[in-house]
């Protein structure tokens, strides 16, 4: 579907009533709760049911719910088994039309739910919307903002729901009777268990959409699952062991069962460097190398971006150390990689540059932009990087400085 029947839709809808499930699953957030349960109370749209199905937490969560007296949230306590069972739960509960999900730790924007079910109206064929999202720190600072629809398509495709962040759990409407041809959450997953269930989604014939606009806040914290390096690695590798049992994910895919497994063991590896366990990155690199020599033979632009990507990860705190721990520590069979060291070193400061512009902290942007330029002195034929110089030195953008001189 096209940007542009997207707004005509939009512009002739009419303003809906029909109600809304929304799912949150928690454990032990007793300290958290509130705000995703504040941003639910906050939504323009007013038509929803919050589900809240507490997942054998042992704090007072009970006591936090209910001191909110609003008979739209229900609550359910259940023994514990983990977050895909408990979702699952909501959903055999819900009597929306439509179902959002959410974690006990983020938000949703106030428009989120206006947004995305008048577009989903405007477009009864479409299943699943997508939107994008924004990832702060515990008081609320954004570190970064991630827009998908400016390089996926309408309807992404496995490789994409596998590789690229297409989504994120509560950056998406899911209108309800899908479930009904779908079963839900892999209760035997714990991490990647929402990109198998869209992947399973997408199999099915179900339709995509862009609602272009960020819905959802993603709480960056340092109890967030995805920080421990261990744990990750068990459920990226249960999550990758469960699509490949499935036949028709086999058949879909466009790439190979090694080169996935080996692409995963990359971004394991730049995760490790991040978490300043050498020998773990050591060892993924290898294990990629051993899976699919020829894919990290022939593909030295993929994985250079890769390593600039992950350096702007929002859980790596110091980029420039990673990427040059990175490059201390690859194989034998990865030194060729070493003639990109400098451009990649390069164009990583030239992003943590950008992002210094939009969190406007001038000073970091003017510690970054010159390294990048001594590194890339080429990046000063970019038009934007001359602009971004610009703002470096006076704190300002440089179209603003010509309008008011």
């Amino acid at each position: 579907m096209n940007e542009s029947m997207f707004e005509m839709n939009q512009s002739n809808a009419e303003p809906t009533s029909v109600l809304v499930s929304i799912i949150i699953s928690t454990y032990n957030r007793a300290n958290t709760i509130s705000k995703p349960i504040d941003s639910v109370l906050a939504q323009t749209y007013p038509h929803f049911e919050l589900i809240i199905i507490d997942d054998g937490s042992t704090d007072n969560t009970d006591e936090v719910v209910a001191a909110y007296h609003d008979p739209r949230i229900i609550y359910k306590w259940v023994k514990n088994g983990e977050r895909s069972r408990a979702r699952n739960i909501g959903i055999s509960m819900s009597q929306g039309k439509y179902i959002a999900f959410m974690d006990s730790d983020d938000w949703f924007m106030p428009h989120k739910l206006s947004f995305q079910v008048n577009a989903m109206e405007a477009n009864p064929e479409v299943g699943l919307a997508l939107g994008g999202w924004i990832v702060v720190d515990e008081n609320g600072r954004k570190i970064l903002s991630s827009h998908p629809w400016q390089w996926i398509q309408s309807q992404p495709n496995l490789e994409q729901w596998l590789f690229s962040a297409t989504a994120t759990l509560h950056s998406v409407l899911v209108r309800k009777t899908w479930f009904d041809k779908v079963t839900g959450f892999d209760p035997e997953l714990n991490m990647a268990e929402d990109i198998e269930l869209w992947m399973r989604l997408s199999l099915a014939g179900c339709q995509t959409m862009w609602t272009e606009d960020y819905v959802a806040a993603y709480v960056v914290h340092d109890s967030n699952s995805l920080r421990d390096w261990s744990n990750v690695k068990r459920g990226r590798m249960k999550f990758l062991n469960t699509i490949f049992q499935n036949p028709q994910i086999c058949e879909g895919l466009t790439v190979s069962k090694d080169e996935v497994y080996a692409r995963f063991h990359l971004d394991l590896a730049w995760m490790a460097f991040a978490e300043n366990l050498v020998p773990q990155g050591q060892q993924e690199l290898a294990q990629a190398v051993e899976l699919h020599p020829k894919y990290v033979a022939q593909n030295a632009d993929e994985i250079r971006q890769s390593i600039i990507d992950y350096s702007q990860h929002y859980m790596v705190s110091a980029p420039i150390q990673f990427v040059e721990s990175v490059f201390d520590n690859l194989p034998p069979k990865l030194a060729f990689l070493q003639q990109y060291r400098r451009q990649t070193l390069g164009i990583a400061l030239l992003s943590q540059a950008w992002r210094g512009r939009e969190q406007g902290e001038y000073g970091r942007v003017r510690q970054t932009i010159t390294r990048a330029i001594w590194y890339t002195p080429n990046c000063l034929q970019n038009r934007g990087v001359w602009s971004l110089l610009f703002q470096a030195f006076v704190g300002r953008p440089f179209r603003w400085a010509l309008q008011k001189g």
